[in-house]
């Protein structure tokens, strides 16, 4: 393996494991939030400033999933676009292979075709 090619691979390892911590910390928020509802239930069911502040976790909640889901799906996007890179890449190598291999089969063809005539 070439040293740009495991460079890049280790960049993206980095970029992978960047994009994960981040999901794990918008989960944590969100674990850290749904256990102050919890908590909070009780009190939402007895007064109306109990009722505004279960409303307000509620929209905490909200946005942090939102923001959460927005950045997986850049994530998943970026991911995609690299997989189109690669697959072209690939693509033309295997184009690529192939002509050479048509070419090899000719010259194999006219070596044998000048070995014979002479």
């Amino acid at each position: 393996m070439a040293r740009s090619d495991r460079l890049r691979q280790t960049g993206q390892y980095y970029e992978t494991y960047n994009a994960l911590l981040e999901i794990k910390e918008l989960m944590l928020k969100e674990t850290s939030l749904l256990n102050s509802v919890e908590s909070q239930f009780g009190d939402a069911i007895v007064n109306p400033a109990g009722r505004t502040k279960l409303i307000d976790s509620m929209e905490a909640i909200l946005k942090g999933i939102q923001q959460k889901l927005e950045k997986v799906q850049l994530w998943s996007a970026s991911g995609a676009k690299n997989n189109d890179a690669l697959r072209e890449r690939y693509s033309a190598a295997i184009s690529n292979r192939r002509y050479c291999s048509i070419l090899m089969k000719d010259f194999q063809c006219q070596i044998k075709y000048y070995l014979s005539v002479n």
